[in-house]
């Protein structure tokens, strides 16, 4: 078993006793204390966000750069904080990933990317502890390690792959245990096949997703059926082998929405059982569990003072542990005032049961700020407007894959102001990675000078003054950094106009801050010479909806479904956007719990509480009416589509709630539409449970 943290770069390691705190907190967070600081010397680079614990926490394997001419992997003893290792990496093109750090002085498993795409494919690399690559395994969509369970698959990394079919949710995914000692194969590959509903068969359930490390598949299978009775009991919730494809596990799934809920998150989060996002008014961090129930952790600080771009996630290694970071923002006046040291914070979650809710436990070591770069299956991000459409939600993440350190030219073969300009790039970088973003904007402006025309700097720059940007971005000086953000990347297309990344990041800055007019304006122009762009279209539903123009956002929801008419996912994501504007404007837990029979009946007429209230923005009466039938026959189009649709016929019977808030003052009315929402219910339970 290896503990992996992640470390900022170019700040120290920090080492302490966090595995057997981990385990045993049970207290608010804390920080740890430290057993040792490691960190290069002076002139020798920085290390990396990449790194690896050995079983016992006695040797540490760690990435040390300078961003631009050599990347080495150190072995260091930490009861020493001495090199005792230390080797290049095999190519400057390698973007690694993650590290192992085998046991006995094995070496080390390096994973990593041969170009900087996220989209392109894994290989696992074996090095022996002088540096021989011994082995190299993938290409992969993905690596997983199997929790330190003490079995077996505790000692294996496991590739996944997976193609996606022509039609509906068809796919084929295939999942190939390696021996992580040697890479070599530990057993034969199984692939598991999914038809257009979803489904596999030996053994039949409705794929869910993979989690564990790839090792588990949760899956859905009908309930029983009672011919004398008529009636079929609710779905179970089946997890599988996914090596050997034997069921492990079979419940009876008791909250029906939840795991629709949860069947969204695995699509999100591949190969994880426990997650970790922003909860929706922005306001703290929620540990969501494997059945999608949500549970605010505590953090050492306010969350008003931590960098909510700066969240990392990784689960394990032990079963049901998961650790997140996230950074106190260094520019946040209350955090500047109060001294606080950046915390590093882990929570520890029980594996998912249904014999109780999950407890948590978690506890913070200090931690610099970093851009740092996750694996591409760790990060998630949420917001207010998730419940529509995901793949249409920005995700403001600043990763290491984006601060571009390569230099690419030889310097020895530069000119001296060429020299001098790439050294004020390093110098830039250098500072980034410290946290000192004025002075690496400082620098980077230095460079501008002497190296102009080379992409990198216009590219490090940008992303620098991004990092001087406080949320939402009105105060003068995050305007002052938004402007240096956007000027500089408006370089970069400029010297590289085929770079998509100029594009990606000043529309990312705009929504940043907050620049609803600038993003308006360029999604318009653009749905005017591309109007069957539908990535262009949902970005317009996000922008309106995030400015709070949620009339325009609705229209621009349905001009998606309208691209997209034989698509019951877009028909669909239009009934869940309907939803989540009523539900967030009239549709509260007072609404839901009030019984309009109350004022007719004699009995408790006397004491019958009035109709609540609505507030001036809350969608109410007849548009509130007209939205949810709107809603509805979006809904009712999906099922048209897909008749086996359980999730659409459960968001049908939310939307006549969210309808049945108009009618309180006509009880009968009120009685029919909620009479409506429960047989909706009960369809939706007998189409997971196996009927159409």
């Amino acid at each position: 078993m290896m503990f992996r943290l992640r470390v900022a770069a170019g700040a120290a390691v920090i080492v302490g006793s966090l595995f057997a705190t981990a385990v045993a907190a049970k207290s608010d967070p804390k920080p740890l204390e430290l057993a040792n600081i490691v960190k290069p010397a002076e002139g020798e680079g920085y290390f990396d966000d990449v790194f690896a614990l050995d079983d016992g926490g006695k040797r540490l394997c760690a990435l040390r750069t300078d961003g631009a001419t050599f990347a080495k992997l150190d072995i260091i003893d930490l009861a020493t904080a001495k090199v005792t290792k230390s080797f290049d990496l095999p190519g400057k093109t390698l973007v690694p990933d993650r590290l192992e750090l085998l046991p006995d002085g094995k070496g080390v498993v390096l994973i990593a990317r041969d170009k900087p795409d996220d989209l392109a494919p894994l290989y696992a690399y074996r090095f022996d502890a002088d540096g021989k690559q011994l082995a190299k395994i993938g290409p992969a969509t993905a690596f997983g390690r199997p929790p330190a369970d003490g079995t077996p698959r505790a000692k294996l990394l496991v590739g996944f792959d997976r193609k996606l079919g022509a039609k509906g949710a068809e796919a084929t995914y295939t999942v190939t245990p390696y021996d992580l000692a040697t890479l070599a194969p530990a057993g034969k590959p199984r692939t598991w096949k999914t038809d257009v509903a979803g489904e596999t068969k030996n053994p039949t359930a409705r794929l869910i997703g993979f989690f564990d490390g790839y090792t588990r598949v949760l899956g859905e299978r009908p309930g029983a059926y009672n011919k004398a009775e008529d009636v079929r009991s609710p779905p179970r919730m089946l997890v599988m082998d996914a090596l050997s494809g034997k069921v492990a596990n079979e419940t009876e799934i008791a909250n029906i929405e939840g795991w629709a809920v949860t069947g969204i998150l695995r699509r999100e989060h591949p190969g994880r059982s426990l997650f970790v996002e922003l909860n929706q008014d922005a306001s703290g961090v929620d540990v969501v569990d494997a059945m999608g129930k949500k549970q605010p952790a505590a953090l050492a600080v306010p969350f008003r003072m931590y960098d909510p771009k700066s969240l990392r996630v990784e689960e394990g290694p032990a079963p049901g542990a998961l650790t997140f970071g996230i950074a106190v923002d260094p520019l946040n006046p209350d955090a500047i005032n109060v001294r606080r040291p950046i915390y590093r914070c882990w929570t520890s979650i029980r594996q998912m049961s249904d014999k109780g809710p999950s407890r948590c436990a978690a506890g913070c070591s200090h931690r610099g700020r970093s851009p740092g770069r996750p694996p591409g299956t760790s990060w998630s991000c949420s917001n207010a407007s998730r419940a529509f459409l995901g793949e249409a939600m920005s995700c403001r993440s600043t990763t290491f894959a984006e601060l571009a350190l390569a230099v690419t030219a030889a310097v020895a073969a530069a000119g001296c102001t060429e020299v001098r300009g790439r050294k004020q790039i390093q110098d830039g970088n250098e500072l980034y990675k410290r946290g000192r973003y004025r002075e690496a904007v400082a620098a980077f402006q230095a460079a501008e000078a002497l190296v102009p025309t080379i992409p990198t700097l216009w590219l490090n720059k940008g992303y620098t003054c991004r990092q001087l940007i406080a949320p939402g971005g009105k105060d003068p000086q995050s305007k002052q950094a938004a402007a240096c953000a956007l000027a500089a990347f408006a370089k970069l297309h400029e010297l590289q106009p085929g770079d998509p990344r100029a594009d990606q990041l000043i529309v990312q800055t705009w929504f940043d801050t907050d620049d609803f007019p600038a993003l308006e304006a360029t999604f318009l122009a653009r749905n005017q010479t591309r109007p069957d762009d539908i990535d262009v279209v949902r970005t317009l539903q996000e922008v309106y909806y995030k400015w709070g123009k949620w009339q325009q956002a609705l229209t621009w929801s349905y001009r998606a479904a309208a691209l997209r008419p034989g698509d019951a996912e877009t028909q669909y994501g239009v009934g869940t956007f309907v939803w989540q504007l009523l539900s967030a404007r009239g549709g509260n837990a007072e609404m839901a719990g009030y019984d309009p029979w109350a004022r007719e009946r004699p009995e408790t007429r006397a004491a019958a509480a009035p109709i609540p209230s609505n507030a001036v923005s809350d969608i109410t009466g007849t548009t509130r009416i007209e939205l949810a039938d709107t809603g509805i026959g979006y809904l009712q189009h999906a099922l048209a589509l897909r008749a086996r649709y359980p999730e659409a016929m459960t968001y049908v019977s939310l939307l006549y709630r969210q309808k049945s808030f108009a009618l309180l003052v006509d009880p009968i009315s009120w009685q029919g539409t909620v009479d409506l929402a429960d047989d909706w219910q009960k369809k939706a339970l007998v189409a997971r449970g196996g009927k159409s």
